[in-house]
């Protein structure tokens, strides 16, 4: 089943902010022309999609970060993150949420 454009990138920003439920059709579009299993390629896709939310938060938050520390302030943004997917499609608004 080929799946449309705008329902693969639905699925796929789904599970970025890890709230997808179903990946498998993500699969083979993640393996074409990838030396990587296609798991291995959505695991990439997620731990850069969380570092830039993360990045994004430092922005917000400089301050905070220096204050806490860098094992707490990983605390917090992973906490943050996993509490409130972002909703947006800008950077810019992601720590507003």
């Amino acid at each position: 089943m080929s799946l449309e454009l705008a329902e693969l990138q639905k699925i796929f920003f789904a599970a970025m902010r890890g709230v997808a439920k179903e990946t498998d059709h993500l699969m083979p579009a993640l393996a074409l022309g990838r030396n990587a299993t296609p798991a291995r390629g959505l695991a990439i896709y997620q731990n850069a999609y969380t570092a830039r939310l993360r990045e994004a938060l430092e922005n917000d938050h400089p301050q905070l970060g220096n204050y806490l520390g860098d094992e707490l302030w990983q605390q917090l943004c992973a906490g943050y993150i996993a509490a409130h997917p972002s909703k947006v499609s800008s950077l810019r608004y992601f720590g507003a949420s």
